[in-house]
């Protein structure tokens, strides 16, 4: 059987309907936590109760680090209370007894439970689909109150800030939750605190409450329970560092508020003062919210952390040149903010948010880009970012209608041609990169990112181009010596078979 786990739209159920009276070999399964998903016919529902009152408590006791040191007495009458106000919900475990943790005391005074909101769900209301609303509601006031224990409003204001920026710049529509590394991460709060008054003024603060770097705030949103931490080592050199992401997808969300929040407070701030709305100085399209000029402004200063780069791009792209911009990381005035590889993975996904348009456009159309995500990243990697890059684009062309009216030259125009351009050139350099690839495992690869270019193309409904990469994918497969009945084969294959349809498909 086939397994979707978590899922949040109907579009991600419907690749899998083929029809309701087909007898199928396969049986799927889906978790999600959107009540509205009504089951077809045929299929069944199954509703999760909360956590036990015991598997609660079992959990809080796991998750706040104790490892096999049994509770006293008065450590499980607390721990009891805390998962009982928590509405035996995980993630509100989770986050209380990451609390716990980094606060051995909490367990022995029963005064700090007044801290936590009144129960989040009674067991009595888990009939009532409209309670799991409320209990989301008041995991986000569990969620503000985790940041109470930092008892300076001002610190924990701005601590609050750097979760929902991280949750909110670092987010992929295909990827809520991506690894990002630590360091970047902690370079661009620096940067956003010294590029808003507001949250400039917080740094003082920050160093009398003994936080005198962007990493003691890392740690604590780690010990809050709210990133995850991992170390790895990523790039041709294969150096070792940091990743961190937000824990839970719901975190998501909350960080999402938290940004909204904040653009509602500037932006009401500003009108007091009659200043402009911006939060960084700069032109604010008066025709999108809050949120989306903060999403914007914030991914326009993290496209400036690399600065060298995006000149040479400006520079290539005002000169109408056709030559590949060419960066050493030498010569960049802010080497500490620079990360080569975090460039490769997320610079034209700043430029996209930021809507530096023509820019990302001229950038993702650069051989020597596409060339050295390959040779950073790996076939299959890099193609992926790309293709991720062109399908945002795409998207961002067919949701936001009146892009195209707003901008006052075509060079901020999302066009098909320029799209299909970088397609070509991405189907022209991958058998150069095919012919040096000696193992198994790399012509696997290259296999792999014909098929994905192949399913790109059909996007765009060109289907003679989606063929070609799909004959190509075929080839390097059984070039391999790989069995007809191999899963990449027989998945190909039906790639292939789908044309057969086409005419008549057409026809109609």
């Amino acid at each position: 059987f086939f397994i979707l786990d978590d899922v949040w739209s109907h579009e991600d159920v419907e690749l899998f309907n083929f029809g309701e009276k087909m007898k199928s070999s396969f049986t799927l399964f889906i978790t999600t936590r959107t009540l509205d998903m009504c089951p077809s016919s045929g299929s069944f529902w199954i509703e999760l109760p909360l956590l036990k009152p015991a598997d609660a408590i079992s959990f809080f006791f796991l998750e706040s680090g104790r490892g096999s040191t049994l509770p006293t007495e008065d450590e499980f009458e607390v721990a009891n209370q805390v998962v009982e106000k928590c509405g035996f919900l995980p993630l509100a475990i989770r986050i209380a007894a990451k609390v716990s943790e980094a606060y051995p005391n909490f367990l022995y005074s029963t005064n700090d439970l007044e801290s936590i909101p009144s129960a989040i769900v009674s067991t009595k209301q888990l009939d009532n689909s409209s309670a799991i609303t409320n209990a989301n509601q008041t995991v986000e006031n569990l969620l503000h109150r985790s940041f109470c224990f930092v008892t300076d409003k001002i610190v924990s204001h701005a601590i609050k800030i750097c979760f929902g920026a991280m949750a909110t710049l670092f987010h992929r529509d295909d990827d809520l939750r991506p690894w990002v590394s630590q360091n970047i991460v902690e370079k661009f709060w620096l940067k956003l605190f010294h590029a808003c008054d507001d949250l400039n003024l917080c740094l003082s603060q920050l160093k009398k409450y003994r936080m005198s770097s962007m990493g003691n705030i890392s740690h604590l949103l780690y010990i809050m329970g709210l990133i995850e931490k991992r170390k790895v080592k990523e790039g041709s050199d294969k150096i070792e560092c940091c990743q961190i992401k937000i824990h839970h997808d719901l975190l998501f969300e909350y960080g999402k508020k938290v940004a909204m929040d904040f653009a509602k407070e500037r932006k009401n701030t500003n009108r007091n003062d009659g200043t402009s709305i911006g939060l960084i100085n700069g032109p604010i399209d008066a025709d999108t919210t809050g949120f989306q000029n903060v999403v914007i402004e914030w991914n326009n200063l993290m496209v400036k952390c690399y600065p060298c780069y995006l000149n040479l791009v400006e520079s290539d792209l005002n000169s109408g040149s056709g030559s590949d911009p060419k960066h050493d990381s030498k010569s960049d005035p802010d080497p500490n903010m620079f990360s080569y590889v975090h460039m490769l993975y997320w610079l034209p996904h700043h430029m996209i948010k930021a809507k530096k348009i023509s820019l990302v456009l001229h950038l993702l159309s650069k051989r020597s880009f596409y060339r050295d995500r390959i040779n950073t990243l790996g076939v299959l990697e890099g193609t992926k970012h790309h293709v991720s890059d062109i399908r945002e684009l795409q998207k961002m062309k067919q949701i936001d209608h009146g892009w195209d009216n707003q901008c006052s030259s075509n060079k901020n125009v999302v066009s098909k041609t320029k799209l299909t351009s970088i397609m070509l050139m991405i189907g022209n350099l991958l058998p150069d990169f095919g012919y040096s690839l000696q193992s198994m495992e790399s012509k696997v690869e290259m296999g792999h990112a014909f098929t994905l270019l192949g399913v790109t193309w059909q996007s765009f409904a060109l289907w003679h181009e989606s063929l070609e990469c799909f004959n190509n994918a075929l080839k390097i497969f059984q070039s391999i010596d790989l069995d007809e009945n191999h899963p990449y084969i027989i998945s190909t294959m039906k790639h292939i078979d789908v044309f057969a349809v086409l005419p008549v498909v057409s026809a109609h």
